[in-house]
């Protein structure tokens, strides 16, 4: 089964007569500068911030889902990471890229609008779009990250601790990979 490029054609539709911007032509939505909403995430709460990334991510996983009809098709990599890509984009958040090393997903969303709260918004957006196409929790770990990007490893809710220890420990990122396939007796996972 293939899947289709992500097609944004038509995704926003501009009411000029009204005032109002359609996303998918159904979503309500609001073209913000992103200055406005830095100025806004600097003085919000971290729980404010997580949660705005959890709506960008619930409207990605809507749109992904409007356009692939059989989720099982976003079994492969490839597919999830043009259609998600192409969702996220759609949604300011950036350009995707998403690979498998061995049996960690490792993501990193560069080119992104905001810069601030970016790390907290990216992270919460992937977990909350991975649990509406999976219907499995997952934790993103930032574990690196600049003014316009975040790299993150998707990992399960019982080893984000770990891996969040190991960034705060300042392993590199190779380091931190082979942690994750190597079990502390030195055997693989």
């Amino acid at each position: 089964m293939t899947q289709p490029a992500f097609d944004a054609a038509g995704a926003l539709h501009f009411d000029l007569a009204r005032g109002n911007l359609l996303l998918d032509g159904k979503v309500p939505a609001i073209a913000v500068p992103a200055s406005a909403l830095d100025a806004l995430f600097k003085r919000a709460p971290a729980d404010i911030v997580e949660g705005f990334g959890k709506r960008l991510g619930n409207q990605a996983a809507d749109l992904v889902r409007d356009r692939v009809g059989d989720k099982r098709l976003l079994l492969d990599l490839e597919a999830l990471n043009e259609q998600l890509g192409g969702a996220l984009a759609l949604l300011g958040l950036g350009d995707l890229q998403m690979e498998r090393w061995g049996m960690a997903l490792v993501v990193k969303l560069k080119s992104m609008t905001l810069r601030s709260g970016h790390v907290a918004i990216a992270r919460s957006a992937l977990e909350a779009t991975l649990f509406q196409l999976f219907e499995r929790p997952l934790k993103a770990v930032a574990v690196s990250h600049d003014d316009t990007s975040v790299k993150l490893v998707v990992v399960a809710p019982e080893v984000a601790a770990k891996v969040e220890g190991w960034v705060a420990q300042g392993l590199s990122f190779g380091e931190l990979l082979n942690k994750l396939h190597v079990g502390t007796d030195g055997v693989s996972a």
